[in-house]
């Protein structure tokens, strides 16, 4: 019969194998993406230990073009906000081949940055007046069904169900 020391050591060699297997798993199948603000992971389309991590602090339309699979698991993934040129790159790109074959044309033809594609193309104008006409729409439907005044009557009748519940005066019907 074994000793408790002996299964002791047994148990705790068998956990840190466990460990090790499931480590080398989420390394082969995720990789780890750092930016200047935040590091995320993002689940890799087959097995694989390397690459391991992604490092998208110094990327580029370059770069985005140059890895138009990687660009598009992130936004398959819906992670596409770690990817530099933010709506720019995201507008492209989510045309899926189309967009990264664009991008490509536009790297080719001399965009050295998202600030050069912007002014070239006035996407931050565009994004901002997209932004406007749903703010407007936004605005007419509050003033049609005035949502906001049934917001804050909402809000008001629930301080005072709070109030009453703490205070113990909910009637069983109101409960």
């Amino acid at each position: 019969m074994e000793s408790n020391d002996k299964r002791g050591r047994r148990v705790l060699g068998l956990i840190v194998v466990a460990g090790l297997v499931l480590a080398v798993w989420f390394c082969g199948t995720h990789y780890f993406v750092i930016t200047d603000t935040t590091t995320t992971t993002l689940k890799k389309e087959r097995f694989s230990l390397l690459p391991l991590v992604i490092d998208l602090r110094d990327w580029g339309l370059r770069d985005l073009a140059e890895h138009p699979d990687l660009v598009l698991l992130f936004l398959r993934q819906g992670k596409g906000h770690p990817l530099p040129g933010g709506g720019v790159a995201k507008a492209l790109l989510e045309r899926g081949e189309v967009g990264v074959q664009r991008l490509r044309e536009l790297v080719d033809s001399g965009v050295q940055s998202f600030q050069e594609l912007d002014e070239r193309y006035d996407v931050s104008g565009r994004l901002k007046a997209g932004a406007d006409r749903l703010r407007e729409g936004a605005r007419r439907l509050d003033e049609e069904y005035q949502i906001r005044e049934r917001l804050e009557e909402t809000l008001v009748r629930l301080r005072v169900l709070q109030e009453d519940y703490r205070q113990g005066r909910l009637s069983a019907r109101a409960g």
